[in-house]
Formats: C-alpha cells, sequence, structure tokens
C-alpha cells in the first residue's frame, strides 16, 4: 500500500510517483499520513511523512496531524484507483504468450516424436525464441527500469539466445567468440554516446559499466577452459570495457565515486 502525504491520498496503483502531484509516494505496511487543515484555516503544520513506530508519529497522530493508516483501515483518506491499465494490458499479454508457447511447445513435442520420429532440435529451436520472447515481455516491457537499463537486459537476452542457437546447432564457438564480442562493444559505444547526451544523469550508467566488464571478462575465462577460440578479440574487449570505466572515474572524480558508494558501499 502507498499513500502521497501530499494530496492525503492512498494509491491503488504500483507507481513510486503521485499521478496527481508527482511528489514521491511513500511504501510502509503502516504509514502515518498527514491529515491537510480544515478549509480556511492557518496551515500551520509541516506536510511531511511521519516514520511508522516512532515517537514523532505518536506526538502527530496525537495532536490531529497525522493519521496512522493500517492495512484495511483505508476509509481514513480518499483512495486513487488502479490506473494503470498498460501495465495491467501487458501482464494479461504476458500471461496468454505464456500459454500459447506451452500449447506450441506441446504440439511441436507431440508431432516431432509421436508421429514423425524426429529429434526435438526443431522444438529447442523453437523454444529459444519463445523464451526470449518472454524474457522480453516480462522484464523488458513491463519493467520499471529506465531505457538504457531495457537495453542493456535486450544486448544479454540476445547474447544468451545466440549462445544456446550455437550449442543445438554444435557448438562452433561462433557465438561466444565473435557475436558476444561484438554485443559487448556496441552496448559500450552505446553507454558513451548517452553519457554524452545526458550529461545530467551520467553517473547513473556506471552500474552498466560494471556489467559489461563482467561480461568480458567472462569470455576470458571462457577461453582457459577451450570455450572461445580467439582470445584477441575477448581480450581487447575487456581492455575497452576496463578503459572506459577507469576514464569513468577518473573524470568523473568525487561524483562517481560517491554513486560506487551509493549503489556498492565501496
Amino acid at each position: 500500500m502507498k499513500i502521497c502525504t501530499n494530496c492525503n491520498v492512498i494509491l491503488k496503483d504500483p507507481t513510486p510517483i503521485c499521478p496527481l502531484c508527482r511528489c514521491i509516494a511513500q511504501e510502509n505496511d503502516l504509514v502515518m499520513g498527514f491529515i491537510p487543515p480544515e478549509p480556511g484555516a492557518a496551515d500551520s503544520a509541516t506536510k511531511e511523512a511521519y516514520p511508522a513506530d516512532s515517537s514523532s508519529a505518536r506526538d502527530a497522530v496525537e495532536s490531529g496531524k497525522a493519521v496512522a493508516i493500517y492495512p484495511g483501515n483505508e476509509e481514513e483518506n480518499p483512495e486513487y484507483p488502479y490506473a494503470d491499465r498498460r501495465r495491467k494490458r501487458m501482464v494479461f499479454v504476458t500471461r496468454l504468450y505464456l500459454f500459447l508457447s506451452f500449447f506450441a511447445l506441446a504440439t511441436l513435442t507431440f508431432f516431432n516424436v509421436g508421429l514423425l520420429h524426429h529429434k526435438m532440435w526443431g522444438t529447442l529451436l523453437t523454444a529459444c525464441f519463445l523464451g526470449y520472447g518472454y524474457l522480453t515481455l516480462k522484464f523488458t516491457f513491463q519493467s520499471d527500469l529506465s531505457i538504457p537499463y531495457r537495453i542493456m537486459m535486450q544486448a544479454i537476452y540476445i547474447m544468451g539466445l545466440v549462445i544456446l542457437l550455437d550449442l543445438l546447432f554444435g557448438f562452433h564457438k561462433w557465438s561466444i567468440t565473435y557475436v558476444c564480442p561484438a554485443i559487448i562493444i556496441a552496448m559500450l559505444i552505446f553507454i558513451f554516446v548517452m553519457m554524452l547526451v545526458d550529461k545530467a544523469n551520467w553517473q547513473s550508467y556506471i552500474p552498466m559499466e560494471l556489467v559489461l566488464i563482467l561480461l568480458a571478462a567472462a569470455l576470458v575465462v571462457a577461453f582457459e577452459f577451450k570455450i572461445v577460440g580467439n582470445i584477441y578479440l575477448c581480450m581487447g574487449t575487456l581492455l575497452l570495457t576496463i578503459f572506459l570505466f577507469l576514464g569513468t572515474l577518473m573524470i568523473g572524480g568525487r561524483k562517481a565515486r560517491n554513486e560506487l558508494y551509493r549503489r556498492f558501499h565501496i
């Protein structure tokens, strides 16, 4: 349950921002909501969210400045209805897609194995693409992440998809040796451009740089297990990711270090 302490309205919509005043909504099992003064009365109270189960909250309730709102006790405040129709439609579409995917895979398995006595390669190949579609619907279109992070997730999904396709067709290592490094380099260029364009929030792309470093390092480690055929492209990709990260830290200075501490406490 969420509440906007500025509007004094309970929000059923899962959005973190009040749709009425665009203020940050509070989310707790117990929320101390501000009670505005009567019309025409002097607004002497401060509009703030009182921490639950604190002395300031109890004092505010006793003085009549706030009301304790529990689940099931929402009659004290007006409600803002669940209005995110797009999210509800996407949830329905995702569930319908998942049901149809299982039906299609079951049908393919029945025809390939039961009637035609073929191998499962066709079914597995279809399952790869259907799984990619489900991940896209579930964790990209329904995600609350920003667009750059959604693009990052799509890049990771594509890397996983091409690796599965390589495995299905004999694993000739083309996916890990060439495609994955190319995707990582493309994401590096994308992050660099976005940091130049979105100058006010350039530090928010630091976690994406760290993810790319981990992915590139995984390719180098894979070479030690004879999974990658060309170490030079993988090493070059890893060096590029480290170079961009170190450049961000050196140029960003204290703001970059503060972002690392805020997200990872390092």
